[in-house]
Parts: C-alpha cells; sequence; structure tokens
C-alpha cells in the first residue's frame, strides 16, 4: 500500500516512475488515471482533483507505457495509428514527436513506412517503448 505519497510534476515535464517490484510503481499509474481510486486522500492536477475530471479528458492527458509494450508486425506509422480513425501523415507525425519518437524514425530505412517486425523485434526496448507511446 502507498502512503505519503507526495508527487510534484511539472507542465510538460515527462518523468519515470521506478522501483523493485511491488513498491507502488503500477499503483501510482492506476491512480494517475482512475483505473483506481484512491482510498484515503485525494489527487490533484493542477489544483484540480482528478475525481471532478471526466475520465477521457484525464486520459487523454497521460501516457503510460509499461515494460513490455505491444506492437504489430506493421509499419510505424500502423502501429503509431492503431486504433484512431484515419489519422493523417501530420497527426501522426505530431504523435511521434510528442513521445520524442520522430527523430529515430527518420533515420530508419523507410521512416514512417519501416516495417517493424513482430512485436518490434526489429526496433530497441527504448524505440519500442516510445512507438507505443505515440
Amino acid at each position: 500500500a502507498l502512503k505519503c505519497l507526495d508527487l510534484s510534476i511539472a507542465a510538460g515535464e515527462t518523468i519515470a516512475i521506478i522501483g523493485p517490484n511491488g513498491a507502488g510503481k503500477s499503483t501510482v499509474a492506476h491512480l494517475l488515471m482512475r483505473l483506481h481510486e484512491p482510498s484515503r486522500g485525494s489527487i490533484f492536477i493542477d489544483g484540480v482533483d482528478i475525481s471532478t475530471v471526466s475520465l477521457h479528458s484525464l486520459r487523454s492527458q497521460i501516457g503510460v507505457v509499461p515494460q513490455h509494450v505491444l506492437l504489430f508486425n506493421a509499419s510505424v506509422r500502423d502501429n503509431i495509428a492503431y486504433g484512431r480513425p484515419e489519422p493523417t501523415q501530420d497527426e501522426v507525425e505530431a504523435a511521434a514527436r510528442s513521445a520524442r519518437a520522430h527523430d529515430f524514425i527518420m533515420q530508419l530505412p523507410q521512416g514512417y513506412r519501416t516495417p517493424i517486425g513482430d512485436r518490434g523485434v526489429r526496433l530497441s526496448g527504448g524505440q519500442q517503448q516510445r512507438l507505443a507511446l505515440a
């Protein structure tokens, strides 16, 4: 169980929550996304109690990347576009930029059209995580 957690993250800051097994990393992520509600206390983002924010609005602002990501045997673009209704190339690239993936994607042999292999085997672990975040 988490006790006395006080976490401040600056606007636009990217953080990593790390620690040993059972330390509560997943619990923190689940609480921030309201997959679980806190048994005591409150969670505020920019002074707003997240229990008063719509789930869609809240979750559209938070990205969580698990250690092992699910990627498809398809192109970089197809993996980023998955689940989005017909995104434009500009939207795909904006998502990649927000995940800090655009630069490495542009260095791939076919850029956004590069096939990544089954479960992303042609990418490093860090590249896989950035692609999943995009």
